[in-house]
């Protein structure tokens, strides 16, 4: 099986990470057409892959007119769900990087798309494939530390990185294109948390805050997520904070340490430890960051065999949910049911929905005003 594939967006992702990757399996894949509106960014790509002029496309849209078979997305988070519906409308199966959208509508719309032509929505979860994480699960499923009751993961030295080289322009900064800050940025944590816990996530409760003037996101978030039967603390942030995760369970617990007290996977792996009754032990666990190769894998291999992804549309609106259900309990001050009902504003609108919101002037969200140039953020984006 040959994949014909295009891609849509050629900046640092597509050329750092899938280019490479995709490079690396010519068996299985085979690039065929390039999308970017940069017409720099486009003749890279194109000339990396060997493109002829008629393959590079100014417009997404453009795109879809080709011979595919799958489309990959690796836009700025707020165009990606419009460019999968129109993918998946067009018949094409869709791999979209992470966030699926920044409003939780526009991906259930994505996924309704890819339903109504049967074709394929898959999430770019690549942290699913982190050795830590990995060995982690294969203990859990082999009982060593019985039931899971709580998954806690600290990441408060996330790197700070541009969203775009070369550019006074950030968009993680932006909450219209971004859909959030540092917890948008660093959603992968959400997903292995409720990886870990087994279950999907049923309430949250959140606080965000920004510790840097001016910003419009938050800088930090803390989180914490409940299931059915245990619960999962994620707490984020820009700086120099602790990083690492403990899974605490009815018989033991397993600890992830990153060098220097770091955070993942900006520092490297130090041990990954079960500690029982009977004593405590390092598993033997090999890092890896390089993950997008098994994201393609495991994709082309959905499409093969016809069984579904390891990170579906529908994972990727679990996600994404459960992040703007953070944004939106931080801002009212209680507990926000997941998933969020679907005429919730900030549902339909992410962290553009919050002026339509009840809220709690106690918040940080209301006193420092955080998301509160969605409005002009979309106004200059649409400019």
């Amino acid at each position: 099986m040959n994949i014909r594939t295009g891609i849509i967006g050629c900046g640092a992702m597509t050329m750092g990470a899938y280019v490479p990757a995709l490079q690396a399996m010519p068996e299985v894949y085979t690039v065929t057409a390039v999308a970017d509106p940069g017409e720099e960014r486009r003749d890279l790509a194109g000339d990396v892959l060997g493109l002829p002029r008629s393959a590079r496309f100014a417009s997404g849209y453009e795109l879809l007119g080709a011979e595919l078979d799958a489309v990959l997305i690796v836009t700025p988070p707020q165009v990606r769900a419009e460019f999968a519906v129109a993918a998946a409308s067009a018949g094409k199966n869709v791999l979209c990087e992470k966030p699926l959208a920044t409003r939780p509508a526009d991906a259930a719309m994505a996924i309704q798309a890819a339903a109504d032509n049967g074709v394929r929505l898959a999430a770019a979860h690549n942290y699913l494939w982190f050795a830590e994480y990995a060995a982690a699960r294969e203990a859990i499923a082999a009982g060593e530390i019985g039931d899971v009751e709580v998954v806690q993961i600290n990441a408060l030295g996330v790197w700070d990185n541009a969203g775009a080289a070369n550019s006074a322009y950030n968009w993680r900064y932006d909450p219209a294109a971004g859909g959030g800050g540092v917890l948008m940025d660093m959603l992968h944590l959400v997903y292995v948390a409720e990886d870990l816990c087994g279950l999907p996530f049923t309430a949250v409760s959140g606080y965000v805050n920004s510790h840097r003037p001016g910003y419009q996101v938050e800088t930090v978030a803390l989180c914490r997520f409940e299931t059915e039967v245990n619960a999962a603390l994620v707490n984020v942030g820009w700086g120099l904070g602790g990083g690492g995760a403990t899974i605490s369970g009815s018989k033991g617990r397993i600890d992830i340490r990153y060098q220097d007290g770091g955070t993942s996977p900006f520092s490297p792996l130090e041990a990954v430890t079960i500690a029982t009754a009977d004593g405590t032990r390092e598993l033997p666990v090999t890092p890896n960051r390089d993950t997008i190769p098994q994201v393609l894998a495991d994709f082309a291999d959905s499409l093969a065999t016809g069984r579904a992804p390891r990170a579906d549309g529908s994972a990727g609106l679990r996600t994404l949910e459960a992040v703007i259900g953070t944004y939106a309990s931080a801002a009212r001050g209680c507990n926000v049911a997941l998933p969020l009902d679907a005429a919730d504003p900030m549902y339909l609108r992410g962290v553009a929905g919050l002026p339509e919101t009840p809220t709690s002037y106690s918040s940080p969200v209301v006193g420092k005003k955080l998301f509160g140039s969605a409005k002009e953020a979309r106004e200059r984006l649409a400019s």
